[in-house]
């Protein structure tokens, strides 16, 4: 009776943990959205509509690095959790369990940030005003890249451990 009292208990808590986690997100999502970020320009002729081959060009690598670092996350997502089903639950050291979900937690703040960081572009785009070296630009890759690099640490953490207690256990 303890243990699916246990059980109830951590499944409430996974559920309080996600909602709040979509109500920071979204919280954040608010403040971006909120806060003026591009200046309006009123009426633009056409001959400014057109962005320079250099902007587009940002534009694109911007967006490439963005969609590179987003498909990495996501697959190393999908190893974490190919990983911990194949692998006996009742062999996992917590404080390796707790390396995963750092990685994970990791990797989603890291297609967050992409995605702030693709919202920024679609901004900059719009008022036709793209500078690479911008905060609002520049500051959300950085977070994407970082994090993501962070999850990495923590991903090899957690791979070296439970695949070297494999290995000593065969």
């Amino acid at each position: 009776m303890e243990f699916e009292a246990a059980r109830r208990l951590s499944r409430l808590i996974f559920y309080i943990a996600a909602i709040l986690c979509a109500v920071v997100a979204w919280k954040l999502q608010q403040h971006y959205i909120g806060t003026p970020q591009w200046p309006a320009d009123g009426i633009i002729s056409s001959s400014e509509t057109d962005l320079s081959s250099w902007e587009a060009k940002g534009i694109e690598a911007a967006s490439q690095m963005n969609s590179l670092l987003t498909t990495l996350g996501t697959a190393m997502l999908g190893a974490m959790g190919f990983l911990l089903i194949n692998i006996h639950s009742a062999h996992h050291r917590p404080r390796h369990l707790w390396s995963a979900l750092a990685s994970a937690v990791c990797v989603g703040a890291s297609i967050y940030f992409g995605y702030v960081g693709y919202m920024h572009v679609l901004g900059a785009t719009a008022s036709h005003r793209f500078n690479p070296y911008d905060q609002l630009i520049k500051w959300p890759s950085q977070a994407q890249f970082y994090m993501l690099l962070l999850a990495v640490f923590f991903f090899a953490d957690f791979t070296f451990h439970e695949l070297t207690r494999k290995e000593k256990e065969a």
